[in-house]
């Protein structure tokens, strides 16, 4: 049974899964970096550089080559670390897997939110 997850990484193609142990580590440094509502969302008001975005195709002449990981907001899904042009190409499989999905650079310090509610939020950490 091909699975929404099996179906992303096909389409993606060229990534890096991060899991087990460096998946825990990724998991960890993600939430030392950004705090969460109690509803699961990242708490803005505490990231002062936040951007609320109506068209992520813009963000790919900034960040096109850059690598992002992907988390999604279930826990037993692997870390996907991927070019951020790959990403966004194929943004329909990536946000189907899961009912939140953040992209994080951890290099440049940005982070992406797509919420379930449709809102895509960008801020620097």
């Amino acid at each position: 049974m091909v699975t929404l997850l099996d179906e992303c990484l096909e389409v993606l193609n060229d990534y890096e899964k991060i899991e087990d142990e460096n998946h825990k580590k990724l998991e960890i440094k993600f939430h030392s970096l950004v705090k969460f509502t109690s509803w699961g969302r990242i708490n803005w008001d505490i990231l002062k550089d936040n951007t609320i975005i109506d068209d992520i195709e813009k963000l790919k002449k900034n960040y096109g080559s850059l690598n992002f990981y992907i988390i999604w907001g279930e826990i037993d899904l692997p870390i996907i670390k991927c070019e951020f042009s790959n990403i966004i190409d194929n943004l329909d499989d990536v946000l189907a897997v899961s009912f939140d999905t953040w992209l994080l650079s951890y290099d440049k310090k940005i982070v992406i939110e797509f919420y379930h509610d449709g809102e895509i939020t960008v801020g620097r950490l």
